[in-house]
């Protein structure tokens, strides 16, 4: 090949390259943000029917039990076996979420108060000191009381679940 081939050649290839890598970024960033979008709504979807499915209130072979469950049986990677699905849709297997956000946010999971050592060098800095303590110790008793409450309640919640 001729050195003014060889360049023609390089040419093209450069205006080749410049058309085609944009185009390409775009079509595979088009992409991602597709398959994103999908995977958020999928998300959604099966948040809605895990609360549905969870929820007190549903009555077993409703509508809305089986469109969850479906929802369930579309986005999971193994499928339901046709009993775990009416089981599903009757109720007999429940969802059970005893902590959530707000509860792992709450006061009750707050890290204990600290001990406060005394550095002072009075009585009065001494009984300063005590009553911190004081209070923190028993700001710590009743979150830890609290806190054991919730668990036995959400424990005794869970063992008296009907069994069908």
């Amino acid at each position: 090949m001729s050195t003014t081939s060889l360049k023609t050649v390089q040419v093209y290839a450069n205006i080749i390259g410049v058309i085609a890598v944009p185009i390409l970024i775009a079509f595979f960033g088009w992409l991602i943000q597709w398959r994103l979008a999908n995977q958020s709504v999928q998300r959604d979807y099966l948040q809605m029917a895990v609360q549905i499915l969870s929820s007190k209130n549903r009555k077993s072979g409703d509508e809305v039990s089986l469109w969850a469950v479906d929802i369930l049986q579309k986005y999971s990677p193994v499928p339901f076996s046709p009993k775990l699905k009416s089981d599903f849709v009757e109720g007999k297997v429940i969802f059970y979420q005893p902590f959530s956000k707000g509860m792992l946010n709450s006061l009750l999971m707050q890290p204990p108060k600290p001990w406060i050592l005394f550095h002072g060098k009075t009585n009065g800095e001494l009984l300063d000191n005590y009553l911190k303590n004081r209070l923190a110790c028993e700001n710590n008793a009743a979150i830890l009381q609290n806190l054991q409450s919730f668990i036995r309640d959400t424990a005794t919640a869970l063992n008296t679940q009907p069994q069908n």
